[in-house]
């Protein structure tokens, strides 16, 4: 329980969040400020202050390379809809209709 260097999970509600925010796209765009409740040492210190004025750049940032894949589908022939469910967020406004085949 005492280590220097603490990994996180994200939640897929959050890494959603995070890409419709546009952060994480460069290391230019992604900065961290924490408050000093955040976490504490051995001896009860709270960390130190980062506020978002001063807000840390990404060390190191890992971009999305993986792509979204067609999970399933719905045809719904009484409302006229075609329903396709991803793995990841994709950008709707972007899709190109003549490329689907059913």
């Amino acid at each position: 329980f005492d280590h220097y260097i603490v990994a996180l999970p994200i939640s897929q509600t959050d890494l959603n969040q995070i890409k419709r925010t546009g952060l994480g796209l460069s290391s230019n765009s992604t900065f961290i400020s924490v408050q000093q409740n955040m976490v504490h040492d051995l001896s009860g210190n709270n960390v130190a202050l980062v506020p978002p004025t001063q807000a840390i750049r990404v060390t190191n940032l890992v971009l999305d390379t993986t792509s979204p894949v067609l999970l399933s589908f719905t045809l719904d022939l009484n409302t006229g809809y075609l329903l396709l469910t991803f793995s990841e967020l994709v950008n709707d406004a972007i899709i190109k209709t003549n490329t689907i085949a059913l």
